[in-house]
């Protein structure tokens, strides 16, 4: 063979092999690609699955927390069902006409909760969170709630007698028609409250916040109010037969004959 066509030879050997190798380096990033193309929609089809699925997710977890609250025996202190509870309030479940009577749910919380009609008689609920809650015509009669936080909540109607609320704050909560009658608000926040019509019978109200507080037509008969902030609060119309008003504060303060008194306003 002559030099010639040697020359020609290997160059096409040449050639040839860096061609395959180039097509092999082709071939590999093509692989990658579809790999990288297939994993991708791997994770599409994970995350439609995942979404899909969560709503029946979501009942099966709403289901286990029922579970727990209704198979909970009222003097069980451990966390259980509080946790359930409030997995419950979270999940915007409504938890009205609930019946956990005697039940220890101190510290919990139910922000915000639909507790209609519930059932909360003699239950523990200490520093509990029931602020914007909605808790009318509810039973919370023989509750402690010492430092709970109601604050806008809603308790029309409800069944509070013999409650004990000392320093829980009540501040622009609804309690028109509330009976809240030998209850115990030492020291509460009542401030902007609605106590319209609302039944305090014996109810101690020593050192609470009322200022600005409307007590249309409550009874308030044998109450004690004894260093109660009553600025801006509107008795008119409300029975003080037999009530303890020692060092109340009355400032712009509506009596029940609808007059104004103001003897306290200077000191303020």
């Amino acid at each position: 063979m002559s030099n010639r066509r040697q020359k020609i030879y290997k160059l096409l050997r040449n050639s040839n092999r860096e061609l395959g190798i180039l097509a092999k380096y082709l071939k590999k990033v093509h692989l990658f690609e579809i790999l990288d193309y297939l994993g991708k929609l791997v994770v599409l089809v994970a995350l439609f699955t995942f979404f899909k699925e969560s709503g029946t997710r979501q009942k099966l977890a709403n289901y286990q927390a029922w579970q727990v609250v209704s198979m909970a025996s009222e003097n069980e202190t451990d966390g259980g069902r509080i946790e359930a509870l409030q997995d419950l309030s979270k999940a915007k479940q409504s938890l009205a006409g609930l019946d956990v009577e005697g039940a220890f749910l101190s510290g919990i919380n139910l922000k915000g909760a639909l507790l209609t009609k519930s059932n909360l008689s003699h239950t523990d609920l200490k520093n509990a969170n029931l602020s914007s809650s909605n808790l009318e015509a509810a039973n919370l009669s023989n509750a402690d709630l010492s430092s709970a936080n109601l604050s806008k909540s809603k308790m029309t109607a409800a069944d509070i007698q013999e409650a004990r609320l000392n320093g829980a704050t009540l501040s622009d909560s609804e309690l028109a028609f509330a009976k809240l009658d030998n209850s115990i608000l030492t020291r509460a926040n009542l401030a902007d409250a609605d106590l319209l019509q609302a039944s305090l019978l014996n109810t101690n109200l020593d050192g609470a916040d009322l200022s600005g507080a409307n007590l249309l037509a409550a009874n308030l008969a044998g109450a004690t109010l004894r260093d109660a902030n009553l600025k801006g609060t509107n008795l008119k119309g409300a029975n003080l037969t037999g009530v303890l008003l020692g060092n109340a504060t009355l400032c712009n303060t509506t009596m029940p004959d609808g007059k104004v008194e103001d003897k306290d306003c200077a000191s303020l």
